[in-house]
């Protein structure tokens, strides 16, 4: 555990301990002598007695008759703790917030109390995905430290936390944490490789891949160069530099760095997951089917997914978070992956992309947009006001002016900026959380119907426990939707109602609750208020057609698609599958540079099959190492031919066929 050292309470105050012992009462303790006992559990990794002490403590100073917040606000912030450790995360992030709010960490003598707390909710919010958070308490404690190197790293630290999120800002903190150390009189080499590492890595995820390639180099360099022993950090730099190489198209190059981070070169050959589903295009998180992203994660020996997260993706944003978070529900079969290494399963990478089997538009992407036509449509008397605030680029500007009184007294101009920070990049997920259900307040209080203040309301609602995996995290969503469901006012509302069902029906399906999705799905399309052909009734009925697909019910499939009246876009994932006749593969279409490279890998491509048998629309979803094997699973999956078969209209299934190609050394 980080700590500065053990912070001695400022209290002499004797509280009685409770153990008693047959010779009598222990002696009292002071409040000083109980802490450091407690610290010494935590330091001696025994954080469940750790937690009980400190407990025992926070209730003693809640209950006397003068209790000493800084002492109250020291148990708590090392209490959180000690609650880490045993990944209890949410109390830990209320006892923190308990510490912080108190004000008594921002007292001179408990800096160095502030600093341990401050990095400990740093950890809890990068468990949860929330980089954006985790990177703001970064900055500040880099704000309040003086040597320059610790300075520069936790700026740096910070810069890394936003690369993917938010590269341009990231570069700008990692050039001037770089800036800072080698202007040092013999700047330190391990100091400066981290330096390279997260600047490098912006700078790859900002499209500046000449100065990401110089930087990755660097810090390479600084490290002692390529050679066969490596870390985790010498693996990132290592392996992020590939990425840089193969786009910049630099084969020679990228074979050198992916073959001295050992990706593709095991004793035992990596195999493919016995759960792997790819987030869906379109959906909530509204991702399209050229959108990628690298994700880093790790295998346990029970085969579970750990810390899954985003290194890399083809455009900035939150896009690739929801990447991770399917990763992070991804599964393997513990006895095929038991005899490779451990440091090998804790640096895993992927490249995914999403997949078509059951796409859609994005139902709160169009909930956005109702949101932003019934907002213009008030704000034209304020459009000036309203021109200015989109202007704004940094988070506390914009949060200062939330509180600006002519903001204050135009709901509508307060639900637009607070809609702004909730989705800014530089707001933690508490902070969006928390703004999006101003934004819904502010929305009602303006007279917006539903349809309107709907948006900002469910991603308010959405889980911000992304730690739990993207499963638990949904069946968590779905808890938190159902109240809003059954306000009288969303019932009353066609469009509102259906919008919410169709949300709530997704987070069924990424919960794996197929039954609860159909009760959800079935109250749409049979909703009496709905037009035959309303979008949302056939977005319900898409979405029955898959779900059955997915319970084997290919007859319950088959009828509701009949029931949307459009074409047979669909028919192959109602039908039964077609016969493969033949793969038309050979160890000719083994990548040349893979051969030279020694690697081995695979990927899993989808595709949909045509009236006569050959495959369509190929692509790749998931690869292992990523950059390697996509094109040539592609290549490979365009000559897989299946037999001919009847499609209403000559048309295609929808099926998005899915097929894994292992590529293996002879």
């Amino acid at each position: 555990m980080q700590r500065l050292g053990v912070v001695l309470l400022c209290s002499t105050i004797a509280i009685p301990v409770q153990t008693q012992v047959s010779a009598g009462t222990v002696p009292a303790q002071s409040v000083a002598q109980r802490f450091t006992a407690a610290m010494a559990l935590l330091d001696g990794n025994k954080p469940a007695d750790a937690l009980q002490a400190f407990e025992l403590m926070e209730a003693d100073l809640i209950k006397a008759a003068k209790p000493k917040m800084s002492n109250l606000a020291l148990v708590r912030a090392y209490k959180a703790q000690a609650l880490l450790s045993l990944s209890r995360n949410e109390d830990a992030k209320v006892a923190l917030t308990l510490a912080f709010d108190s004000g008594a960490l921002d007292v001179p003598a408990n800096f160095p109390a502030r600093k341990d707390a401050r990095i400990t909710m740093a950890r809890i919010l990068t468990a949860e995905l929330d980089d954006a958070g985790a990177a703001e308490i970064y900055r500040l404690v880099a704000v309040d430290e003086t040597d320059p190197y610790a300075k520069s790293a936790y700026q740096g630290v910070a810069a890394l936390r936003l690369a993917v999120l938010d590269p341009t800002r990231a570069v700008a903190m990692a050039k001037e944490a770089v800036t800072v150390v080698e202007a040092l009189p013999k700047p330190d080499k391990t100091a400066l490789s981290d330096l390279y590492r997260s600047l490098g890595r912006a700078q790859l995820n900002a499209g500046q891949l000449e100065e990401a390639r110089v930087n990755l180099k660097k810090a390479i360099s600084k490290t002692g160069g390529l050679d066969l022993k490596i870390n985790y950090t010498e693996y990132a730099t290592r392996s992020d530099a590939a990425i840089t190489a193969l786009r910049l198209n630099d084969k020679e190059e990228a074979r050198k760095l992916l073959a001295y981070t050992g990706a593709g070169r095991t004793d035992v050959s990596f195999p493919t997951g016995i759960e792997m589903v790819p987030p869906q295009c379109g959906g909530v998180d509204g991702l399209k089917p050229n959108d990628m992203a690298i994700v880093e994660f790790a295998v346990g020996k029970d085969g579970e997914v750990n810390d899954a997260r985003p290194v890399f993706s083809n455009r900035p944003g939150q896009m690739a978070y929801a990447f991770a978070r399917a990763v992070s529900d991804w599964r393997w079969d513990p006895n095929q992956i038991s005899k490779q290494s451990g440091f090998f399963l804790s640096t895993l990478r992927v490249e995914v992309r999403c997949t078509n089997s059951a796409s859609r538009s994005s139902v709160v992407a169009e909930l956005a947009a109702v949101t932003d036509n019934w907002m213009s449509g008030k704000l034209d008397s304020v459009l000036a006001d309203y021109t200015s605030i989109k202007r704004l680029k940094l988070l506390k500007e914009m949060k200062a002016k939330l509180l600006e009184p002519e903001i204050q007294a135009n709901k509508v101009l307060g639900a637009a900026l607070a809609l702004m920070i909730a989705e800014s990049t530089q707001s933690s997920r508490d902070d969006s959380r928390a703004e999006f259900a101003n934004a819904a307040r502010l929305l009602r209080e303006a007279g917006a119907p539903p349809s309107a203040w709907l948006y900002p309301a469910v991603l308010a609602n959405r889980s911000n426990r992304a730690s739990l995996g993207s499963r638990a995290a949904a069946a968590q969503t779905v808890q938190a939707l159902a109240n809003l469901h059954e306000e009288p006012s969303v019932k009353a509302d066609l469009s509102a109602r259906a919008a919410l069902g169709l949300v709530v029906a997704e987070f069924h399906a990424r919960a794996r609750q197929p039954e609860q999705e159909r009760v959800v799905l079935n109250q749409i399309i049979n909703d009496m208020g709905l037009a035959e052909k309303d979008p949302s009734r056939i977005a319900a009925l898409l979405a029955l057609a898959n779900m059955s697909i997915v319970v084997g019910d290919t007859a319950g499939a088959k009828a509701a698609y009949e029931k949307t009246g459009l074409s047979a876009r669909q028919c192959a994932a109602l039908e039964s599958k077609p016969v493969m006749l033949r793969t038309n593969v050979s160890s000719d279409d083994f990548p040349l540079e893979a051969m030279q490279w020694g690697f081995e890998g695979w990927a899993r491509q989808e595709f949909d099959i045509g009236a006569d048998g050959r495959t369509q629309n190929v692509r790749t979803v998931v690869a292992f190492p990523p950059a390697v094997f996509a094109k040539a699973a592609e290549g490979m999956a365009k000559e897989i031919r299946y037999r001919s078969s009847f499609r209403p209209e000559g048309g295609l299934g929808c099926g998005a066929e899915t097929q894994n190609i292992a590529f293996r050394m002879p």
